[in-house]
């Protein structure tokens, strides 16, 4: 079952932070979880596929999506929440797929969202409200038209968005998250011939977020820092030959860097009403996915029905180095007024958000073993084989073979498909779908490094926060 939604449904849609991910609850079978990640056909958000024209844009660390576009860039978006094609794989959810916009002979441009969301707050001595800057501010800009007529076509979006989200229970002045993206979008199509096109995509989007997870019990000290830095190219080639077979040859190269890192290098402290000192964990995580596939559509032909064989490879390279390290982490309760010292106790203090010094009885002291330096790799190998067999155009098979390797979870994945669509009525109004087949979830890069991080080592005090009874 295919699932779409189109540049116009993009456009006028109710979309809350303007993302093509806002749009896919829209279709069935997506639903946004608690965290805020989509979760499709019952399926995790790692366990589902991401394509854009055709190239992976998943983070192999995570699984995740991993990139930002400007919707004006897409001409449509599809949720494949059954596809029982071979040439799909890796994957257990479903598989997302993007269409970007191509220029014309034409040019045509847009403006939206260029008028600024100012921020006001009211003056505690007049009480009136006035001016204190800038509450969000998200332009999109696009522009498409001919390079060189009817031969040479290009199209650029570009989007920015600052957007500051208050927290009603924190104090004005420390209470604001900051949201800061910049995305653009390059697409370059070249017309060879009436048979022959060549595409070029480039995408950049760089993120900024501070103050992440900002609440009552986590003050702007307490919350990390979150940087995105990263690029998404790819080159594609397409040929219809005169027989009617097709060919297909793209190469794509992404690179997603992440950083996390704590506003100070203080300790940090859990305790019962709230958390004190600096986020215990820093991130700098460097990913480079590489890409190359070659799908070949055979000339149709007739036996007891018409067959349309495609067949495909894929190999990719994906690399993860970095650091992933964590500090020591306190937990206690908060002594009152009056309380007592004693000598040689580990009575550790810190300072809370308005300065004031706040006393620990500790409970656990957690620590951490290892460099956390990170240093994984993977390389995988695809091929496939699809026949989609018209018996009648009222019976419609599709029967495939994968075959998946990788490095690190090895052996030979061989996953057999079959799925079939069947129209009872003359009329075409009703239609039975169905299918079997085995599926093989991608193996991330973040399982492959499980055994390079830090491992935790956790000491238990007594009720006196001196007398260690588990270690």
């Amino acid at each position: 079952n295919v699932g779409t939604v189109k540049q116009k449904e993009l456009k006028n849609a109710p979309l809350v932070n303007e993302r093509f991910q806002d749009a896919l609850p829209l279709l069935p079978g997506v639903v946004r979880g608690p965290d805020g990640l989509l979760n499709i056909k019952g399926a995790r958000s790692g366990q589902s596929g991401l394509l854009v024209n055709s190239t992976n844009v998943t983070d192999p660390v995570t699984g995740d999506f991993a990139i930002s576009l400007p919707i004006e860039a897409i001409e449509s978006v599809s949720v494949l929440s059954s596809p029982y094609s071979a040439e799909y794989g890796k994957f257990s959810g479903a598989v997302t797929s993007i269409g970007t916009r191509s220029g014309g002979d034409s040019y045509k441009f847009l403006f939206t969202n260029f008028f600024p969301r100012l921020r006001k707050r009211e003056d505690p001595i007049t009480g009136k409200s006035k001016v204190v800057g800038l509450e969000s501010f998200t332009p999109r800009f696009i522009i498409t038209g001919p390079i060189i007529k009817k031969k040479l076509t290009f199209s650029q979006s570009l989007e920015y968005r600052f957007i500051r989200t208050r927290i009603p229970s924190l104090p004005d002045l420390s209470n604001d998250t900051k949201l800061e993206t910049f995305d653009s979008f390059t697409q370059v199509d070249y017309k060879v011939n009436e048979r022959n096109r060549i595409t070029f995509n480039f995408s950049i989007f760089p993120q900024n977020l501070s103050f992440i997870n900002l609440n009552t019990f986590n003050t702007m000290e307490v919350t990390p820092n979150f940087r995105q830095r990263g690029f998404f190219g790819a080159v594609a080639e397409r040929v219809a030959f005169e027989n009617g077979s097709f060919l297909e040859v793209i190469f794509g190269a992404k690179k997603f860097d992440a950083f996390i890192f704590p506003q100070d290098n203080k300790q940090m402290f859990l305790t019962e009403n709230r958390n004190l000192g600096n986020f215990f964990n820093r991130q700098d995580r460097f990913t480079d996915r590489y890409d190359t596939q070659l799908n070949y559509s055979l000339p149709t032909f007739d036996l007891k029905g018409t067959h349309s064989v495609k067949i495909g490879t894929l190999i990719s390279f994906n690399t993860y180095d970095g650091r992933d390290q964590n500090s020591a982490i306190q937990v206690g309760r908060e002594l009152k007024s009056p309380f007592i010292i004693l000598p040689n106790s580990p009575t550790p203090s810190v300072l809370d958000s308005k300065g004031n010094s706040v006393f620990l009885r500790l409970n656990q002291s957690i620590n951490f073993v290892g460099n956390g330096q990170i240093d994984r790799g993977n390389a995988e190998q695809a091929l496939y084989i699809q026949d989609k067999y018209s018996f009648t155009p009222r019976l419609i098979f599709d029967i495939g073979l994968r075959y998946d390797h990788d490095d690190i979870a090895g052996g030979a994945n061989f996953a057999p498909r079959f799925g079939f669509l069947f129209i009872p009525t003359s009329d075409g109004k009703t239609a039975i779908r169905g299918g079997v087949g085995r599926f093989y979830d991608k193996v991330q890069l973040g399982v492959g490094a499980f055994e390079q991080l830090q491992s935790r080592s956790v000491t238990t005090f007594a009720s006196n926060g001196v007398t260690v009874i588990d270690k």
